[in-house]
């Protein structure tokens, strides 16, 4: 009764009020098992009635009672105006969670729990809320310390954490006039911006510091730092333009995603990635000239460091390189391992409440896995014909004799329980009535016994044409959903009318669609990123030798990562059919640097490949670490959300970047090595003049 009180509430089904038909002799009795005029305790003799009732009729035992009768469920149907959903779906829920207080509260020892499409919603903006307001500043201070440890400068923290700042706000800024509604995946905007805007400023500061460094500090003199800077931007605009176009494509392609959240998140990515890079080369420069800096000599050793260590890689190039290939081979077997197993009750960890009463649900009473599948008789009063309540009745046998089939639910229970009950209660005459008007009949008897409130309008449509079956399935995956779907259409369109029967709906068939297209439309948005980005490296490099060849450790690492997932977990959900398009563009990042450097090396510096790949590590290496270790860092603390999509996106992602650098450090030199041997490179022409910074910087360097 309380529960008619709820906000947006049309229907309420319970144990309670639940009409029971019974014949007594020559009388039939349609009444609920607790009569609605009693106003007094309910006695013994009732309760172990409708217990008796509860746990032996089809339509109550596995919908609204446990078959061990310990646990029972109050089915409340809401209908939101959809004016302002979110802030509906929020009323409903916390009026519903006061109720279950108060119910709690009055009955020591009863638990009330929620599932439903309503409290799934209030669980999914919750975790969106407390994820922002957990992560973001974990995010930020992580970020400090990474930026203090590398660069050894506040002021180049101070200027970077500026830009990052103003990069998040300018993109909640666009979100705010575009009048998109931030949700738990679209709200992680923030904190990949955050994340990514480190890069560019990343790049430039080292340069920057390196240079001033070498000169002897620069802290009063502005000319040097003037200049330092403007040497800065020559060597990094190009590598940093390219890297910050190329990673707003990658977030782009999520617009070939099924799911509205996805694609926000990608675009408001874009957005403030591109704003970083606008930042990173007017204000971060200028903030950088203004204030005093004294950058010490770690940056120096640092870059003697890398230096070494790209000697380390020329001179093991050929283990590398094959030992790389190799453990690229193995990572990628495990791709066929990867199946779609979306869940979305397992988008919440054990503990959370929604979680709690889908579990509940499903190992005390029914399951919440259904799906609804609308049947039209063709015209007016057809569902009293007996042809379609026969092909109806076919429909559900066959149904129920698929193994991952708990029960099926509809219509044809309440014929079949009618029949029985006019001829006496007799089991053998559980069956369809046989002919249109005795139908008619039984369905009119029922309604007028129903009180006002309910109807049968949860059954059947008011012109009696459409009518809809629910399939409640056993502990099943996306997959196994899809494939019951599948069967399901294949098997109605050889024995059922065309038309008579409806695709799946409901929350577990749009789950697992969305997982499934998801990937096949990313599929085609990460091929198409693919292709531009080549494009762009070709031109951007002048080389298309070069440009094919970047693609290499640019598409190994994301099979890898997936294939990596195989192994050790294999399930995909909605959110890894982004993970692609956005890790892609976040690994050209490496590539780009890289293939930047050494071309400069060979065509600029005039340098043999070995003496190129040795620069490259030197003037850009630690700038890379420096930037996947924030990225990882970053998105390993995401990552620890409780809200499963944002969680496993954010692990696999870190996975794909760890392997890029590896792969970009490790095969990417190696190969360019052995490729330049054969002169398949052999279109980087030297120069026999370049500038003094440039021949000061790669002496210094190396």
């Amino acid at each position: 009764e309380s529960s008619w009180q709820l906000p947006y509430t049309f229907r309420v089904n319970s144990i309670s009020n639940f009409r029971h038909s019974e014949a007594r002799g020559d009388d039939i009795f349609i009444d609920p098992l607790v009569p609605e005029e009693l106003d007094e305790v309910i006695t013994a003799d009732m309760a172990k009635r409708a217990r008796r009732i509860a746990l032996s009729n089809e339509d109550t035992v596995g919908i609204l009672a446990g078959p061990e009768g310990d646990a029972t469920m109050i089915m409340v149907g809401v209908r939101l105006p959809h004016k302002d959903a979110a802030a509906e779906i929020t009323l409903a829920a916390t009026e519903a969670r006061a109720l279950m207080a108060r119910i709690e509260a009055a009955y020591p020892g009863l638990t009330v729990h929620a599932s439903g499409r309503v409290m799934l919603n209030q669980h999914i903006g919750e975790a969106g809320v407390l994820m922002q307001k957990q992560f973001m500043p974990l995010v930020g201070v992580f970020l400090i310390v990474c930026l203090l440890f590398f660069l050894r400068s506040i002021t180049g923290t101070i200027i970077t954490m500026v830009v990052v700042g103003l990069s998040v706000m300018g993109a909640m800024g666009v979100v705010g006039h575009s009048g998109l509604v931030l949700n738990s995946v679209s709200g992680a905007a923030r904190l990949i911006i955050m994340t990514l805007a480190v890069a560019d400023s990343v790049h430039v500061l080292v340069t920057f510091y390196y240079l001033l460094s070498k000169n002897g500090g620069g802290k009063t003199d502005k000319v040097a730092r003037i200049q330092a800077m403007q040497e800065s931007l020559r060597v990094n605009f190009f590598p940093v333009t390219l890297t910050s176009v190329t990673t707003a494509i990658g977030f782009l392609a999520m617009n070939f995603s099924d799911s509205p959240p996805f694609v926000d998140l990608g675009n408001i990515t874009a957005f403030g990635v591109l704003l970083a890079w606008l930042l990173s080369l007017t204000l971060l420069p200028a903030l950088a000239v203004l204030l005093p800096a004294s950058p010490g000599q770690f940056l120096l050793r640092s870059q003697q460091r890398m230096a070494a260590f790209g000697g380390w890689v020329v001179a093991n190039g050929r283990v590398l390189l094959l030992a790389s290939a190799a453990v690229m081979l193995l990572c990628m077997a495990g791709l066929p391992r990867n199946y779609f197993g979306e869940n979305y009750a397992e988008h919440f960890p054990a503990g959370n409440d929604f979680r709690d009463a889908v579990d509940l649900l499903n190992d005390r009473i029914s399951t919440e896995r259904s799906i609804n599948y609308v049947l039209d008789a063709g015209s007016s009063n057809g569902v009293y014909s007996p042809a379609f309540l026969t092909q109806l009745d076919k429909l559900v046998a066959w149904t129920e004799s698929q193994p991952q089939v708990h029960k099926v639910t509809g219509l044809h229970t309440l014929l079949k329980r009618l029949n029985r009950t006019m001829h006496g209660d007799d089991p053998a005459w559980f069956k369809m009535p046989k002919n249109r008007e005795l139908a008619a009949q039984y369905l009119l008897l029922y309604e007028l016994s129903l009180p006002q409130g309910l109807s049968l309008n949860n059954l059947v449509d008011v012109d009696r044409r459409i009518t809809n079956i629910t399939v409640r399935l056993s502990e099943a995956t996306a997959e196994d959903v899809l494939n019951f779907e599948q069967s399901m259409a294949d098997w109605t369109s050889l024995n059922m009318p065309r038309g008579m029967v409806s695709e799946g709906l409901g929350v577990a068939i749009m789950f697992a669609n969305i997982s499934e297209r998801n990937f096949r439309s990313m599929i085609l948005g990460t091929f198409l990123a693919v292709v531009i980005i080549s494009l762009l490296m070709m031109a951007a490099l002048k080389s298309w030798q070069l440009g094919l060849l970047s693609m290499v450790p640019n598409l190994i690492p994301v099979l890898a990562g997936f294939g990596l997932w195989g192994w050790f977990d294999g399930r995909l959900g909605m959110s890894l059919a982004i993970v692609g398009s956005m890790t892609l563009g976040i690994v050209v990042d490496d590539t780009v640097h890289l293939l930047s450097k050494y071309q400069r090396a060979r065509r600029e510096l005039g340098q043999p490949a070995a003496d190129a790949i040795r620069y490259a590590f030197a003037s850009t290496g630690l700038a890379l670490w420096v930037t996947t270790v924030a990225l990882v860092g970053a998105f390993i603390i995401i990552g620890t959300t409780p809200f499963a999509p944002v969680a496993t996106m954010m692990q696999l992602a870190c996975v794909i970047i760890v392997i890029a650098l590896l792969f970009d450090f490790l095969f990417l030199p190696p190969l360019l090595l052995w490729l330049s041997r054969r002169t398949v490179l052999s279109g980087t022409k030297s120069l026999t003049k370049t500038t003094k910074s440039s021949t000061d910087l790669e002496t210094d360097s190396l």
